[in-house]
């Protein structure tokens, strides 16, 4: 079996200014603001079979990022906000899967992002509620494919521009003085920009965006009972609920998982001020298979037609432990 040893030497260089501030226009309003400035370098140098570099590919960038908004409270109890930001990630020099292919320089990832919201106390509850719009130019990913080969190497690509525009509804408080809860909807519609094609040549244009439900749902709840004046029982519970999710940057429907929940529990007793806790946890009650990634399968160099489901750790399966933990 050939082995090719690929040497790479990476070399990064920020730096950045920043500010932020907060102004008061009057009792009830605020405008807020923040502003960015970074210089970004990176060389890499790559061989192959020697520790040495025999080539290097060097990238530089500066670029002005930033937020303003402004923030009104009508009421003691409740703040309603709006703010207008711009995000930034440098270029990136990415080393192939096999080191004799040329490098692949990524442009940088540049997001406009407009999100009006606001918060509300209902005496122990704290509502939430938030709309937003986020465009994305120059996307960065990293998705899998077969090369000329036949190999399944990584291969990682700039999107033009990708959008995502939804809401989101939380709320978090007591319901009683043992029973807490706290629970979120985001609605996301993020999808492919027109025309893009997968790694199989199936279009994907118009449709919902890699590892993004276009639903999430989570609920997380925890009941405390003092068993004396130094010991309380507690018992918790959330659940995790995703609508379908493309785990690869393919047209093929079978690339993408079925909608789902992830549900785990816990119980155990802590002293009355948490100092110290002793819990029995299971995480993944019902043993949902869900992945990390698919990964196109081959059979001695070739595509076969399969899918492989790449498995996380501790989560791709039942998981049943005891937890101990003291503050000091």
């Amino acid at each position: 079996v050939p082995v090719d040893l690929t040497y790479e030497d990476t070399r990064n260089s920020v730096v950045a200014l920043f500010a932020d501030a907060t102004y008061s226009l009057s009792d009830q309003l605020d405008v807020f603001g923040g502003i960015r400035y970074s210089d970004y370098k990176n060389t890499t140098g790559v061989g192959i079979d020697v520790l040495a570099a025999q080539r290097t590919s060097k990238v530089t960038d500066k670029d002005i990022s930033g937020r303003i908004g402004l923030s009104y409270k009508p009421a003691d109890n409740a703040t309603i906000y709006g703010s207008l930001s711009r995000g930034y990630k440098p270029p990136a020099i990415v080393v192939p899967t096999i080191g004799t292919q040329p490098v692949t320089v990524l442009s940088p990832e540049k997001a406009t992002a407009i999100e009006i919201g606001g918060k509300v106390e209902l005496g122990r509850i704290q509502l939430s509620a938030n709309v937003f719009h986020t465009k994305v130019k120059d996307f960065q990913v990293q998705t899998q494919n077969f090369d000329a080969a036949g190999a399944l190497v990584s291969v990682t690509q700039n999107i033009s521009q990708v959008k995502s525009k939804g809401f989101e509804l939380g709320a978090f408080g007591r319901i009683s003085d043992n029973f807490t809860i706290n629970a979120g909807y985001q609605f996301n519609d993020v999808k492919f920009p027109g025309g893009f094609l997968g790694n199989d040549g199936l279009p994907l244009g118009g449709r919902q965006f890699l590892n993004a439900p276009k639903h999430k749902f989570t609920v997380s709840g925890e009941f405390s009972q003092p068993l004396s004046e130094a010991i309380e029982l507690f018992a918790n519970a959330n659940l995790v609920y995703k609508s379908k999710v493309l785990f690869a940057q393919y047209g093929n429907p079978d690339y993408r998982y079925p909608a789902h929940e992830i549900v785990n529990i816990g119980l155990g007793v802590r002293s009355a001020e948490d100092t110290w806790r002793v819990a029995l946890f299971v995480r993944n009650l019902t043993k949902e298979r869900e992945p990390t990634a698919y990964l196109a399968s081959d059979f001695a160099g070739n595509a076969d037609g399969g899918i492989r489901a790449w498995p996380a750790a501790g989560l791709t399966a039942r998981v049943v432990g005891i937890s101990a933990g003291f503050d000091f």
